[in-house]
């Protein structure tokens, strides 16, 4: 027997459950006497028979968000463009007035090799569907450009988060310039260098507290901008990279003979095209956090975490999470697949024995 509040929240579990496949498709709870209920019959959704289905809800959803991207940036590109010209600026500015910026904001190119990095896997994985499906390549090459969009849509912010550190850095590294370390304390205490306190290292440390509030202010302008569409490219990853690793494992798992060489390294490729760029977002963002604490004490009273709508932090603990709903869901995918296996066998042994027992009797 179970409560009215238990069958309302049994609803609501089912309903969330039942949009990842991962509950019954149906569920019929009976009415008894003296008004109680009870659960009295479930239905399952054969996964295997799903999966085209489920194939073509996520390109769906995928089309969708592609076009949702580029219409975002159709109709708000010179919001980012204002902010991208800021940090410019700035950056102009600092060359320009703190000694030595220059020499140590070197190496801006090294941003770039994620993106190059996402457009020899894109090339890569058409070469590779072009070799499995040449008849289809028109139809494989606009499904991947989906793909590549909204991939390209999480580089984009992680080169523009990059770039942001290595500012940071440059600055931390300027300020450092100015100091000296301690290195016989037993904690590293720094202090002021034992020269003369001109007005240029005055005006030094304070363009760079300057420039550390601007940069906060831009950098919490570019979170803001990003935030709606992040929500919902994350929220689409999390689902395709289940499907992704449960398609990539499954074969591995099955009775049935694994697919060619060349289909297996396709989906390890798309597999690898999900996860990398979430990553290094990821990474790039714990990173930077990393450096606004390094610079000043006070940053620790501020909140600069990148949280798309406020929901959740872009960190290395979302990576954790992702990684473990990953896991976890593939684990039960896998086991309902081999559970299903295992109740067709003995359904086939069944028929089989009846079969024989029917023949013995004539």
């Amino acid at each position: 027997m179970i409560s009215t509040i238990e069958i309302y929240l049994l609803r609501i579990i089912h309903l969330i459950f039942k949009l990842l496949g991962l509950a019954p498709s149906n569920v019929n709870i009976l009415p008894l006497n003296r008004g109680k209920k009870q659960l009295n019959q479930v239905t399952y959704i054969d996964l295997p028979g799903q999966h085209d289905n489920f194939l073509k809800a996520i390109e769906l959803i995928g089309n969708f968000g592609a076009m949702f991207i580029l219409l975002f940036f159709n109709f708000n590109h010179k919001i980012l463009l204002t902010i991208v010209n800021r940090i410019f600026l700035l950056e102009v500015e600092l060359d320009k007035k703190l000694v030595k910026f220059k020499q140590i904001n070197n190496g801006k190119l090294w941003l770039i090799v994620p993106f190059i990095i996402q457009i020899f896997t894109f090339i890569l994985i058409i070469i590779i569907a072009g070799l499995i499906d040449i008849d289809n390549i028109i139809q494989i090459i606009e499904q991947r450009l989906r793909i590549f969009i909204i991939t390209s849509f999480i580089i984009q912010f992680d080169i523009l988060i990059r770039y942001f550190r290595k500012i940071f850095s440059s600055l931390n590294k300027s300020l450092r310039s100015l100091v000296t370390h301690d290195t016989d304390s037993e904690h590293q205490i720094i202090i002021v260098a034992s020269i003369p306190q001109t007005e240029t290292m005055i005006r030094s440390i304070q363009l760079i507290s300057k420039s550390q509030r601007t940069l906060c202010e831009i950098f919490q302008d570019l979170s803001n901008f990003y935030s709606w569409p992040m929500l919902l490219v994350n929220t689409y990853f999390c689902v395709i990279m289940i499907y992704s690793a449960y398609d990539l494992v499954l074969p591995l798992t099955s009775p049935i003979p694994s697919p060619s060489t060349f289909i297996m390294i396709e989906k390890g490729l798309l597999a690898a095209s999900y996860i990398i760029p979430v990553f290094i977002l990821c990474l790039s963002l714990t990173t930077i956090m990393t450096e606004l604490e390094q610079f000043s004490l006070e940053l620790l009273h501020r909140d600069m975490s990148f949280s798309p709508c406020g929901l959740f932090s872009v960190n290395n603990n979302f990576l954790v999470s992702i990684t473990g709903t990953v896991i976890t869901y593939v684990i039960i995918l896998i086991q309902y697949d081999q559970s299903l296996a295992a109740v067709d066998i003995l359904n086939s042994t069944d028929i089989t024995a009846n079969a024989r027992s029917i023949d013995f009797g004539k």
